[in-house]
């Protein structure tokens, strides 16, 4: 069993985040980034990034995935966030993680249909 922590994925996302931008950003851009950044919803793209890590790699050990989830407009946007997060992908090609950009056209596809993931 595995119990994603969504505060220390957060964490990891924001620093990540932060890295990519480089030495040439200035601390005003930082700020800028580190306040948008401080929402739930990266909180939720964490989680969702840890998650797609945990299935695009080459590991065999998981027969079966379950999302545990309490039952509020939140899980609706979870279970749509796959597609979702597949579109804003597409738009800003290369900002994604690997493990993102190959999971989610096989979860669009899973849940829209082949056509639906290109």
């Amino acid at each position: 069993m595995l119990n994603i922590d969504p505060d220390s994925a957060a964490d990891n996302y924001r620093s990540r985040v932060i890295a990519q931008m480089g030495a040439a950003a200035d601390a005003q851009e930082v700020a800028t980034v580190r306040e948008q950044l401080a929402g739930a919803c990266t909180t939720e793209i964490a989680t969702f990034d840890e998650f797609a890590t945990l299935l695009s790699g080459n590991d065999s050990a998981w027969d079966h995935v379950v999302f545990d989830t309490a039952p509020t407009g939140h899980t609706l946007l979870l279970l749509d966030a796959a597609e979702a997060y597949h579109r804003e992908v597409s738009r800003a090609s290369g900002a994604a993680p690997d493990a993102v950009r190959r999971l989610l056209p096989g979860v669009v596809e899973m849940v829209d249909g082949p056509a639906a993931a290109e």
